[in-house]
């Protein structure tokens, strides 16, 4: 239920920075007059992928690039502004009176790049793809069934009244035809066709994507018609192609690099608030009966501490146990202690702490500082921790197998509402070792049924008030996220920073 989520940058290269729409000068060289010239508007796009694209298949998702995805292939439905799911292949929808079934709309004559109409079928086949990957084996927790009710309409049955399917939909599925795709897989992954703003071209054997616009989209025209899509880079040297002009869109920027690019006036610089909350998990048995502690090391935890020098000062001190985004309607509405030495202290002398405990952080590279800050601010107050840093993957095998005193997690997606960051502690494998209160766990089991949003919401409150109670889970600051792009192009949404996902054949010259 609970899913963890890593952020990686992603790149547009292109054209050097110039001025779009038309120039006319006039010039005089060596007695000869230069005639007045007019500049071609921008026409080409190169990017940086999500990650290299090892196949072209989107369903094998640990191996295909998001960024070429959502070029190539459309969803039911997208993401618009500040995150609001707006219509894609679906033109509308509604939720029943079931509160779980939801009923689209299939936009008709919608072609696919080799011609082919979309039909409903087609995106049945699509579902059953995508819910057959091994690596999509959660998903089930989201979706419980979908049906073809005729030429025009699909059902999609949500698996508990509050899953997020709509965001599932907009970021991990994508239609593909069956005629072309099923049992010609690898045919398919050479060639692939989908109904998105840009048609395949081809791949290099460095693995970068070349595609062109599709000038039949159901949106309209893209108005850039080349795009290039190569392997990610490190993120300080996309920074430096950004600024040199050979890229137009980056995000995941690293705070020290960010005055580089709002010091430049031919670059546009944009922070927002994304859906994760870095957060400090108190797991181990040292904390499972001891509740004093956790108060001690969760008032202990200074969040401006963290985000000065985990973060060069960029960051928001939390009001909420989880991000503002994820709280959506209920954020403000349980308050958490947040840092205060005093209540620290004398939570530590009512605990079993000693100076013979042994009590680590386990992170990896991503969380070092943070886990650097908490080691001070616990030191401070007389709690001495070490901090053990691992590759991220031995971190979630001993954090899947519960061998975990602490750690720091980056919690939240776009695909997770507060209902499902509540629930997670009482998820194995995905509670990680921590033992919530039978009340909490109660309240949290209510909630997974409970179909009425009123009912809902009003759990949710008495959950997080238990949560907060219960001090195991420790908010320590919350993220932005950022993206830069070159003032030559324009049509790109904040929203972007948060989710990962690009709609190039939004984009346009400026």
């Amino acid at each position: 239920m609970k899913r963890v989520f890593l952020l990686v940058l992603v790149a547009l290269l292109s054209m050097a920075f110039v001025a779009c729409g038309e120039t006319t000068t006039e010039a005089t060289t060596a007695g000869t007059t230069v005639a007045p010239t007019t500049e071609a508007p921008k026409d080409d796009l190169t990017i940086t992928g999500y990650m290299t694209a090892e196949t072209l298949d989107p369903f094998q998702v640990a191996s295909s690039d998001k960024v070429t995805n959502f070029q190539i292939f459309d969803s039911l439905v997208r993401y618009g502004e500040g995150g609001v799911i707006t219509p894609g292949l679906a033109s509308e929808w509604t939720l029943g009176e079931d509160g779980l079934t939801y009923t689209f709309t299939i936009r008709e004559n919608v072609l696919f790049h080799n011609g082919e109409t979309l039909t409903t079928e087609d995106i049945i086949f699509s579902l059953d793809t995508m819910m057959a990957q091994p690596m999509n084996s959660w998903m089930a927790t989201y979706i419980a069934s979908y049906t073809r009710v005729d030429a025009t309409t699909i059902q999609i049955v949500k698996a508990s009244p509050f899953a997020k399917v709509l965001n599932i939909l907009a970021d991990r599925f994508f239609v593909v035809p069956e005629a072309s795709y099923d049992g010609l897989e690898e045919t398919f992954a050479a060639n692939p066709i989908g109904t998105g703003a840009y048609k395949f071209v081809s791949q290099a054997a460095d693995k970068s994507v070349t595609l062109i616009k599709n000038e039949d989209y159901f949106f309209g025209e893209p108005a850039i018609s080349n795009v290039h899509i190569i392997a990610p880079v490190e993120a300080s040297a996309a920074v430096i192609q950004l600024e040199s002009g050979d890229v137009d869109i980056i995000f995941g920027i690293p705070t020290s690099q960010k005055t580089i690019i709002t010091d430049n006036s031919d670059l546009t610089f944009v922070e927002t608030a994304g859906w994760s909350m870095h957060t400090l998990l108190l797991l181990g048995d040292q904390f499972a009966d001891d509740l004093n502690l956790r108060k001690a090391v969760s008032y202990a935890v200074n969040p401006q501490n963290a985000i000065l020098v985990a973060n060069e000062g960029v960051g928001a001190v939390p009001t909420n146990l989880f991000s503002t985004k994820t709280m959506g309607d209920l954020a403000g509405e349980v308050a958490i202690p947040g840092y205060d030495a005093v209540e620290s202290a004398a939570a530590l002398a009512l605990s079993n702490y000693s100076t013979e405990t042994n009590l680590v952080i386990t992170v990896d590279a991503s969380a070092a500082a943070i886990a650097q800050s908490i080691q001070s601010d616990l030191a401070a107050v007389g709690i001495t921790v070490t901090i053990e840093q691992l590759d991220t993957n031995n971190l979630f095998a001993k954090l899947m197998n519960n061998e975990l005193d602490m750690t720091i997690l980056p919690m939240g997606t776009h695909m997770n509402g507060v209902e499902e960051m509540l629930a997670f502690p009482i998820m194995p494998p995905f509670s990680f070792g921590m033992n919530p209160s039978e009340a909490r766990t109660t309240i949290i089991q209510n909630i997974q049924v409970e179909t009425d949003p009123t009912l809902r919401a009003q759990m949710c409150i008495q959950a997080l008030q238990y949560a907060v109670a219960e001090f195991d889970i420790v908010p320590v600051f919350e993220p932005v996220q950022n993206l830069a792009y070159a003032n030559t192009i324009t049509g790109i949404p904040a929203i972007s920073a948060a989710t990962n996902i690009f709609y190039l054949g939004d984009v346009t010259p400026a």
